[in-house]
């Protein structure tokens, strides 16, 4: 509903967003 999903920052500068089992 609000695209609420945690995002992970690696060493490396490369960003991965997560988002939960329920669609934003």
């Amino acid at each position: 509903s609000s695209g609420s999903g945690w995002q992970l920052t690696f060493g490396s500068g490369t960003q991965l967003t997560v988002l939960p089992g329920r669609p934003p």
